[in-house]
């Protein structure tokens, strides 16, 4: 009695660990993509401001940073309420 109990619910229990760990490859390959496209265009920014120390190039990195980070937040928030919808 006590196995027919417990073991289902560690197969259910281990699916939905699944079905996250899935949706977590998923968005990191589907949302990995553009925040490496970001990385790149944040590095460039940054070689760019080494060679011109003014403060345009600043206010372009503190742009590019926030526009990041905003995106990221915005696509995290995203991946959490997918993954939480059927709870």
């Amino acid at each position: 009695m006590y196995f027919q109990i417990v073991i289902p619910v560690d197969i259910i229990l281990l699916y939905d660990w699944m079905n996250i760990f899935f949706v977590l490859f998923w968005g990191y390959w589907f949302f990995g993509i553009p925040i490496l496209i970001g990385a790149i265009i944040w590095n460039g920014a940054k070689a760019i401001s080494k060679e011109h120390r003014n403060k345009r190039d600043y206010l372009g990195r503190a742009l590019m940073f926030f526009l990041l980070l905003i995106v990221t937040i915005v696509f995290g928030f995203i991946m959490i309420a997918y993954i939480f919808q059927d709870f």
